[in-house]
């Protein structure tokens, strides 16, 4: 089987949350299998940040769910949202 990039939103459930903490917590808790490959953070309104994260996920019959699911259960994690989902290639 290949593997998939996902592209995530991460909202915070407050501004005070450290979202370096955040990250390592999500990182830590991710379904067997799957990396965390790249963080960011994107600026939304009034202090609030949104953690952009892209993990590499094996091919599978109900990974995005299960991915979702594994980031919805870490403490402080408000909303996940899947921005896009992409075949991961070795090769360029």
């Amino acid at each position: 089987m290949g593997s998939v990039l996902v592209r995530l939103k991460v909202l915070p459930d407050d501004i005070s949350v450290s979202l370096d903490e955040l990250a390592e917590k999500i990182s830590s808790n991710l379904p067997q299998g799957s990396a965390l490959l790249r963080r960011s953070q994107e600026p939304i309104a009034f202090g609030l940040s949104a953690l952009i994260l892209d993990v590499k996920v094996s091919e599978g019959e109900g990974i995005l769910d299960r991915l979702e699911s594994s980031i919805k259960e870490v403490e402080h994690v408000s909303q996940v949202d899947i921005i896009g989902v992409s075949r991961f290639s070795t090769s360029l």
